[in-house]
């Protein structure tokens, strides 16, 4: 009877893959992350560019300081997401290659198995194919002694 094959480092290959499918939440929560940063500072952008094309030749003075100042605040927060966004995208890069890792230790672990089952294989075969030859010897051996 044909031995079910058993890999002895399944529980190891289970962990890799478990490992991997973390970092890829992890990469795919940077990435979200560094995507909403750019979508503020895109909101931010347009709003600006809203403000410049704002008349002001009907506007007191105070108002176009109140503008001024605003349109400064915006583009301070502007500079502050975009540091934001930088500092986020150096965090994506070291959660690539942590995702990337994980990928090549799960990779290697899973042919590592197939090479396995591969071998496991011709080794039936073989197991197989001596049976079936002592089986044809016999039956050979029956046939002279008769």
């Amino acid at each position: 009877m044909a031995k079910k094959f058993q890999y002895r480092l399944e529980p190891l290959l289970k962990l890799k893959s478990y490992n991997s499918t973390i970092a890829r939440t992890e990469l795919t929560n940077a990435i979200n992350e560094r995507m909403n940063k750019e979508e503020e500072i895109e909101n931010i952008t347009i709003h600006r560019k809203s403000l410049n094309n704002m008349e002001v030749i009907s506007m007191n003075v105070s108002k176009m300081q109140h503008l001024h100042y605003f349109k400064q605040s915006l583009e301070d927060q502007k500079k502050k997401l975009s540091e934001e966004k930088e500092v986020l995208a150096e965090k994506e890069k070291v959660k690539q290659s942590k995702y990337n890792i994980a990928m090549q230790e799960e990779k290697v672990l899973a042919k590592l198995k197939e090479k396995k089952i591969e071998d496991h294989k011709k080794r039936l075969n073989l197991e197989e194919q001596k049976e079936l030859d002592e089986i044809g010897l016999r039956i050979k051996l029956r046939q002279n002694e008769l």
